[in-house]
Formats: structure tokens, sequence, C-alpha cells
């Protein structure tokens, strides 16, 4: 079975952009069922099936009742990588994964280079020039684009500059 699986790193509640991506492969044939990882949060559940071939795995972590912030939004985004590793290994290999987040791109490396997994990069904005994104976070972000960017086997970007 060809699993397709999308890293979201934040809760899924209505992201029209993943959806519309999701049901054109699933309409191409270009996977038999799509995994959606992403982050749990209050009053959502934590699987959802969108279609019979469309899946929701919001990943619920002993750390999301920890307080915000410093250090514990860290350990808490770690617990979320970790999750999707041991969740989606083996049995539940994922044949194609779709990143959509800079943040979660290390993931991706990490099953294309453990299951040969074809790795794709969709990136919805361009991540070392956002908002708020300054100093050494900046300089990380460069650092991990410039390092990680060339290990994707394709990229889907908003517009033909980026």
């Amino acid at each position: 079975m060809r699993i397709n699986l999308h890293i979201y790193p934040s809760p899924f509640k209505n992201e029209s952009r993943i959806l519309r991506e999701t049901k054109s492969i699933i309409s191409l044939n270009l996977a038999d069922e799509i995994c959606i990882a992403a982050t749990w949060a209050k009053n959502l559940k934590r699987k959802e099936d969108i279609t019979d071939k469309i899946k929701v795995f919001r990943l619920k972590s002993v750390f999301n009742n920890f307080r915000k912030g410093g250090i514990w939004d860290i350990i808490r985004f770690l617990a979320f990588m970790f999750q999707i590793v041991f969740k989606f290994k083996r049995k539940n290999k994922p044949a194609i994964v779709n990143c959509h987040s800079l943040s979660v791109l290390l993931v991706g490396v990490f099953f294309k280079m453990l299951y040969k997994s074809y790795l794709i990069y969709d990136a919805h904005e361009l991540e070392t020039e956002r908002n708020g994104v300054l100093g050494y976070r900046k300089k990380t972000s460069k650092l991990l684009v410039r390092s990680l960017i060339r290990r994707s086997d394709k990229m889907i970007v908003v517009c033909d500059k980026i």
C-alpha cells in the first residue's frame, strides 16, 4: 500500500490548501492512503477521517499539559517529531512524505534516508523571511534551508520568486 504522509506542525482544522492537495493525490492515484500528522488541540478529535482514504492523526503528548513558552515549546515539538517517527515506521512506512514547514523537514529527511521515501517540501511561505523571525532564529532557519532543502526530491512554493 502506498502511503502519503503529510506532516503539519499545527492542529489541523480546515487547511484548504492541504485538503486540495490530498484530494488531487488520491484522484490521480499517486497514493492509496493519505495520513496527515498534526498536533493535537483541545476540542479536536485525535483521529479524524476526512474521506475513506484521507485521515488526520492529531498527536497528543504528555507535554501538552505543561505551560506554554520557552523550553516547553521545544520539548513539545521534539515529542511531536518522535511521535511521527514511531507512528509511521515499518508497517505504515510512507512512500511519499510532504513536509508543510521547514521545522518538520528534518523528519522528512529522516524518512527519506531510512525508508527511501520520496520527499516533497511544501513551503507555504518563505520561512526565513517571515515577520518576527530575527536573530538566531533567522540564522538557524537559513542554515536548515541550505542543508536540508537539497535533500528534498521536489518543492512546492507559493510563487516563482521563492
